[in-house]
């Protein structure tokens, strides 16, 4: 059969993440802990409970649609959740890769993204995450291809269609909403638009926001007397007004800490500088990290050699980098600390400058200097690529499935109507079953866990390796029930109070 050249890489691209969701499913990994959360939401919906689902998890949508594919294709809650990551993850790459096309790159530069996203360590490593996170980036790429096309074909219908877009991007994370406001207004710099064209494209582009405002104000004005920090997560929204002042206050509170209990009184001078540096260096740290350094060195090579040719989308791409990287500054600022999953944005659109750098060695060595190097580099490069992914998926971090083990353990050995408490939501989840019941059982702090436990209940708690040299003394007056534990040392000790 036949297949059109149009359609080869979107055909391998889907092929490849249906493959490699379906290996990091299958690789016997954890659910994730928010993962636990979104089914537990998901089932609450499906027992028309609204008020519990949205009690479990104050963001819906995610567990709206794992339980709506549920329903209508008698699936698992589980595997309607990694059905629902495996379409995002194929709208991320396909968008992706039209991205790369938008930017001026040829087929080998789109063949060369799909490869890039198929071995990068961070997206192997989330695939069997359950995380509404894919929807927010496969949205969010797939609202600039829209937002770029509209100007390339002068078409304000796909102005409008990336605002909507970017509007579903906001429903998986709040964010996208920062990039709703101000994502329109790279309407302004297209410089074959005359002035009054671009106000056309930033209003029309801006009146899904409009609307939107419209709907909140009324629901504002219905429901006068709710608390609104409690609707979702318009904490979230109302925190962002203030983001100045409060990482303002938590930097003064960490370098007040320095002074008194770190620095010297030669060196509390510079407390100010050290905290800001350390912080923009943990930014470019986790930067570099989650992008992966061979892939992030490649993509500055590109920029620092401008291998993409200047256009609007290319504009719309730093624009949009130049906005992740202040959201990135206010979890930094605000939360003191940062995740892989926060840095994706960035890493993605870094990620787009990468396949140009390694198009370009093939013309200038393969090419204009020689042939001799032509019939390996290819192979070579699609080698080196192969062994990341490899190197990846063989390094995935497999020591929790001790965890795993004790729930299947549990349900053999223990009574159906046995009371459990944990300290571990996975251990509650794989050894009940029953999502909805394993809260009113779930106590994060051991100690407290161990303090409440009575004759009655079956205790099962995890420890380090360090918390288990300290707590295993102690266990005169307990019953082990059974133990297991990784090469780490790490161990999850099911128990029963014998007094």
């Amino acid at each position: 059969m036949y297949i059109s050249r149009r359609m080869r890489i979107p055909l391998v691209a889907m092929i490849s993440i249906i493959f490699l969701e379906y290996w990091a499913v299958s690789s016997g990994r954890l659910i994730n802990f928010d993962g636990i959360l979104y089914l537990r939401s998901a089932e609450a919906m499906l027992n028309n409970d609204f008020a519990g689902a949205y009690a479990i998890y104050r963001w819906p949508l995610y567990s709206i649609l794992i339980a709506t594919v549920s329903q209508l294709f008698h699936l698992s809650l589980t595997m309607s959740a990694y059905v629902i990551n495996g379409l995002l993850q194929v709208i991320l790459t396909l968008s992706f890769i039209n991205l790369i096309k938008q930017l001026g790159g040829n087929r080998r530069c789109q063949w060369l993204a799909l490869i890039i996203l198929t071995v990068h360590p961070y997206l192997n490593d989330y695939r069997s995450y359950i995380i509404r996170d894919f929807g927010y980036w496969a949205f969010f790429l797939l609202s600039l291809n829209f937002l770029i096309s509209s100007v390339n074909q002068n078409k304000l219908r796909y102005a409008v269609f990336g605002s909507i877009i970017l509007l579903i991007a906001a429903a998986f994370r709040v964010e996208g909403l920062i990039f709703v406001l101000l994502l329109p207004m790279s309407f302004l710099f297209v410089n074959q638009f005359t002035f009054s064209k671009r106000l056309i494209f930033l209003a029309v582009s801006l009146l899904p926001l409009i609307i939107l405002g419209v709907m909140v104000a009324y629901f504002t004005y219905s429901y006068a007397d709710s608390d609104l920090q409690h609707i979702g997560r318009m904490d979230h929204v109302i925190n962002l007004f203030y983001a100045i002042p409060t990482i303002r206050d938590n930097v003064s509170t960490i370098i007040s800490e320095m002074k008194v209990s770190v620095l010297d009184y030669q060196a509390q001078h510079g407390a100010s500088v050290i905290v800001i540096g350390g912080l923009l260096v943990l930014m470019l740290f986790e930067t570099v990290k989650v992008t992966s350094p061979v892939l992030f060195l490649l993509s500055a090579y590109a920029a620092k050699r401008h291998f993409i040719p200047k256009s609007y989308a290319k504009m719309l791409c730093k624009f949009t980098l130049l906005i992740n990287f202040l959201i990135l500054l206010y979890f930094v600022g605000t939360f003191n600390f940062l995740t892989g999953r926060y840095v994706m944005p960035i890493c993605l659109i870094l990620l787009l400058w990468g396949p140009f750098t390694i198009d370009h060695f093939y013309q200038y060595y393969c090419v204009l200097q020689t042939n001799k190097f032509k019939f390996w580099y290819f192979p070579t490069t699609v080698a080196i690529l192969l062994g990341m992914f490899i190197y990846n998926i063989t390094h995935w971090h497999y020591d929790k499935i001790y965890i795993r083990e004790a729930g299947q353990w549990s349900n053999r050995h223990l009574a159906k109507e046995a009371f459990l408490r944990s300290n571990s939501a996975e251990y509650l989840f794989y050894s009940q079953g029953v999502l909805k019941n394993w809260e009113q059982h779930f106590i994060d702090d051991f100690h407290q866990l161990m303090n409440k436990a009575s004759s009655e209940q079956i205790i099962a708690v995890k420890l380090n390796k360090k918390q288990a040299l300290k707590v295993l003394p102690t266990l005169q007056n307990w019953k082990l029930l059974a133990t297991f534990q990784n090469k780490r040392g790490d161990r999850l000790i099911i128990m029963k109070k014998t007094t």
